[in-house]
């Protein structure tokens, strides 16, 4: 996450990441006799198995996956209206370089205006309701090239998709998307601001991510920009930008032979002549960092791990749907702290995050500030402004992790108000040192008046007495 150009401003802790249950891919089996291929038990025969053209036209279709079909759809996630909606990504202004024409000065990798946007207007399943800084897979098998594509263009590919509903062609797309008839549908030539806008969105719906296809967006010539991702191992961790367009194939010959992992037995599949498919499992898990707004859905998120129900993006109604209440062997709070110790327990939201004071270096060595990359690769191009410092916590830093605390334990953890000028404090008892200062106050001046009364009265009494021995004499 030290990638992003974040600013020390930036109200988001990098060093306190969270854990965010996402869903979990299997491709490739009848699960349940569901899915792509829960119907299809057709194979290739002894005879084809040893024909070498037709197993090379196998590999080739298996390699092209769904670019073989008619058409292709990538999916770019965290929301697809909200990108359009003033009180989405608007509402921190992400996008307003691109939308003020001025697309060359749009940074993706600027945080500043994301971590205050709204991913998730319309509460759709699944649909992740967090910052996230990348979308990520974990390979729980070996996943072969076919299975998963990106579009790596987080920058010209989201300008294009951001500013399509303001443009018409002239004339229709041709039925063929190729030669002479399509490159003329694609010249600049035959596009056209339009001058009365319309409602239509290309690919967005609400509660569903953004799609990208062939025929709304024609210009970012999906069949060649989409790239295949390398072999991936067991264990294997990839991640990607959040507005990366990617696509992960439906066919189910790639779902099913890719991948040597083999299927649990089925009591359906007794033929020894039948092969059984292998299956390709991918769980996916994002990286966020610690904000007000994921501290948040982490309390929320907390309770329904404790009650072994779905992550609140994925049972908005809290029904319990799927609900692993009465597994044998369910993970707890005892299990994640073996797998992953405190940060673990931060992560879920089962302990504290730590913001105590920086200890003193050692050996009579100064801390600079700068981080430390013992292990990490100095990537050329990086930006000194997402360098962050690992062993001092800054000032928003700080207060991000207490407003967490504050919002996960409160009964921990006294409520503070932040100032402007960094300084918080109890706002009860802010009130009552007000109050109390006003009420000695007011007594001072009473106790002071009646001291005047006071005197003013040994006064009146000495100046009777000095009339009374005048007359006298």
């Amino acid at each position: 996450m030290s990638l992003w150009d974040s600013d020390a401003d930036d109200r988001m802790a990098t060093r306190f990441p969270i854990a965010y249950a996402d869903r979990l891919r299997i491709h490739g089996a009848n699960v349940g006799g569901v899915g792509p291929d829960g119907g299809n038990k057709s194979e290739l025969t002894n005879g084809d198995n040893n024909n070498a053209a037709l197993e090379a036209q196998k590999a080739e279709l298996e390699l092209l996956g769904d670019f073989a079909s008619s058409t292709i759809i990538a999916q770019v996630d965290n929301g697809s209206l909200e990108r359009w909606e003033p009180d989405g990504y608007g509402r921190g202004g992400t996008y307003d370089a691109v939308f003020k024409g001025e697309w060359e000065k749009y940074d993706p990798w600027d945080p500043t205006f994301r971590v205050s946007a709204t991913p998730d207007l319309y509460n759709g399943h699944g649909a992740c309701s967090i910052f996230r800084m990348y979308q990520g897979i974990l390979a729980l098998s070996t996943i072969e090239p076919g299975l998963i594509r990106l579009l790596p263009s987080p920058k010209l590919a989201t300008a294009y998709f951001l500013l399509r509903p303001f443009f018409s062609p002239k004339n229709k797309a041709p039925e063929r998307r190729d030669g002479p008839e399509w490159e003329a549908f694609l010249d600049p030539s035959n596009w056209a601001l339009d001058k009365e806008q319309s409602t239509i969105i290309h690919g967005a719906v609400p509660g569903h991510a953004q799609r990208l296809t062939e025929l709304w967006h024609p210009h970012v010539h999906l069949r060649r920009t989409l790239v295949t991702i390398p072999t991936l191992q067991t264990g294997d961790y990839i991640v990607w930008h959040p507005d990366l367009a990617y696509h992960i194939t439906s066919n189910p010959s790639v779902m099913a032979s890719r991948a040597p992992t083999p299927p649990p037995m089925s009591d359906d599949n007794t033929d020894p002549a039948v092969p059984a498919k292998p299956v390709s499992i991918l769980v996916y898990i994002p990286a966020a960092p610690l904000t007000q707004t994921s501290a948040l859905y982490l309390a929320r998120q907390r309770k329904t791990f404790q009650r072994g129900h779905p992550g609140p993006d994925f049972d908005s109604t809290g029904s319990g749907l799927g609900t692993e209440a009465s597994h044998a062997g369910r993970p707890g709070e005892t299990e994640i702290a073996e797998a992953g110790g405190p940060a673990g327990l931060q992560a879920m939201g089962l302990a504290p995050f730590d913001v105590a004071p920086t200890p003193p270096a050692l050996n009579g060595e100064e801390s600079d500030g700068k981080e430390k990359r013992d292990e990490d690769v100095e990537m050329e191009g990086a930006s000194e402004k997402g360098a962050k410092s690992r062993s001092n916590v800054s000032r928003v830093e700080a207060e991000v992790a207490r407003l967490a605390n504050i919002i996960l334990f409160p009964d921990r953890y006294d409520f503070y108000m932040a100032k402007r000028s960094g300084t918080s404090g109890t706002k009860r008892r802010a009130d009552g040192k007000e109050k109390e200062k006003e009420s000695e106050k007011r007594k001072e001046e009473e106790r002071r008046l009646a001291e005047a009364k006071e005197k003013g009265k040994a006064k009146e009494k000495e100046i009777k007495e000095e009339m009374k021995d005048g007359s006298r004499s």
